[in-house]
Parts: C-alpha cells; structure tokens; sequence
C-alpha cells in the first residue's frame, strides 16, 4: 500500500494536529523519550495504511522491556551488563539512559526484533532481553511448548492464570476481596527457566494420570479420582472472603449497632443464624 506523507497525530484517541513528515516526527519523538525528555511512559508509533501516528499515555497497557539497537549493535554492551552483575548500575540507569525502553502493543508493530545478539543485522531496532521473555509469564511456565501447538499454547496459558496456589505467605493477614489458598501445594515435577524464582509460590499439584475404558464411566468429560487421595487432601483449598459493613448514624442519636442481637429484636433469625459470631457480632 502506498505511504502517504501527511499523518494524523492522535494522543490518547484525540486528534491533535497533521504533521508532513511522520516518520521523522515518530523517531524523534522516541528519540527525547530516551534522553529523557520526554516521559518514559510515552509510547508512539505510526500506520501509514491509516495515515495515523498514534502516542499513548493510558493506563491498562501492555508494555515489556526490551534492548535498543542502533546499526546493528545493542546498547546494552558486555561493560554494563558486568556492572550490573556487579551491582554498580541498576534498571533505573538503563531505562533513563537510552539503553532499554518498554514498548507497547501497538509500537511494537513498528520495530524489528532480534531474538538475540547472534542474529542481529543491520535493520533490526531491538533486541530480546532473553529468548523467554517473548512469552508472557503464564505462557513461559509452560514447558516444551515449542512443541505443541499455538493454540493448545495459549489455552495452557489462560488455564495457569486461574490456577490456584500459594499467593503469599501472609494470606492470614491479608484483606484481599477473595482468593484461593490451596492446603497442599506442589512443586512441578517439570520446570522452565521462569519457574524456578516462583517455586516457593507453587500452584497445583502433581498427578498421576491414567487413560483407560473403564466400565464407560469415561464417557464424554467424566473421570474417576482415588478416594483415599483426595480424603488426603487432594485438590483440596480453603476460600477466604472479606465482608464489610456500615455503621451508620442516624437523626435523633440513634446508630447502628454490630452485636449478636436478642432473640426479642424484630427479625431475629434464631441462634443457629449467629453461632459463629463473636460477642462483638463479628466473625473470628
């Protein structure tokens, strides 16, 4: 499709002004995000096929670190990654230093990534911090997934989103909304490289799986579990909940009171409804 020389600037979904050159107005704009400049929150990128050039600023996005290229050459050189094995220089210093930039969804469709320095060319704008970290954390936990198939790979990826584990080991103290909190949580007998700093948090556990007919019970999803596993505990999980209330305060000086009430106060509920409160009316 032909590229047109005009673009339309929109920032945030609102159109700003028309620029006559695009390109250059995009690299220099991603060029004072690197000297800092400009916030390292921005993300810019262009579209000829729409005649657009879009900035972000939006919460809600998508972004990963990855290393910037220049003719070919990373900027992230064999000297400062010995200073940061050494401690002499943090991730701050490489973000606001032009060295390392986080790119969005849509950016990202204007750059060209090397997976790493092996295969860089002259073209290439960024490069892979590491090979794994073009997968997204859940899809990395995976293992083997070269293979299997991309979308047996993203459904895996959905299901260890919603797996249930250890969160923290402060659960106890913790007000969360809700959350699962699996009693025997396992670590995979399989590892990637990325599950090794959350194996103090596992989720799930360790099965022994058997395919067989059965007397039909196998039919369509069914599947038989050994009673004495899970009378062991298996899959087994406590949900935590956090409810809350209003005291309110009324004209007149009357206020809501929260206490276990009288069995005479108009709708009593009998004391099967309050046997698991405190004297404070409040669940321990």
């Amino acid at each position: 499709m032909e590229k047109k020389d005009k673009a339309s600037v929109y920032f945030n979904g609102k159109y700003l002004f028309e620029v006559d050159k695009p390109q250059e107005f995009v690299q220099n704009t991603r060029n004072k995000r690197r000297m800092g400049v400009m916030s390292d929150q921005l993300n810019v990128s262009y579209f000829p096929a729409f005649g657009e050039v879009r900035i972000t600023t939006e919460n809600g996005r998508v972004r990963r670190p990855l290393i910037i290229v220049e003719n070919g050459k990373p900027k992230l050189t064999p000297a400062l990654q010995e200073k940061i094995n050494s401690g002499d220089v943090e991730w701050n210093y490489l973000l606001t230093h032009g060295i390392i930039e986080y790119v969005d969804a849509e950016e990202e469709e204007n750059t060209f990534i090397a997976i790493d320095a092996d295969h860089l060319i002259k073209d290439h704008t960024h490069m892979e911090i590491h090979p794994s970290t073009m997968l997204g954390l859940s899809a990395s936990l995976i293992p083997y997934p070269e293979y299997n198939r991309g979308d047996r790979i993203n459904y895996g990826a959905k299901m260890l989103g919603q797996s249930i584990g250890l969160l923290s080991t402060n659960f106890l103290l913790r007000t969360d909304t809700k959350f699962n909190v699996m009693l025997y949580p396992q670590a995979p007998i399989v590892t990637t490289d990325t599950s090794q700093p959350l194996i103090d948090f596992p989720e799930g556990q360790n099965v022994v799986v058997a395919v067989m007919t059965y007397d039909g019970y196998n039919m369509n999803d069914a599947i038989i579990l050994n009673r004495s596993s899970v009378q062991r505990g298996l899959f087994r999980s406590f949900y935590f909940r956090t409810y809350e209330t209003i005291k309110k305060r009324y004209w007149g000086g009357q206020e809501d009171e929260i206490t276990v009430p009288d069995p005479g106060i108009k709708g009593h509920k009998g004391e099967e409804a309050y046997k698991h409160l405190s004297e404070d009316g409040i669940a321990p």
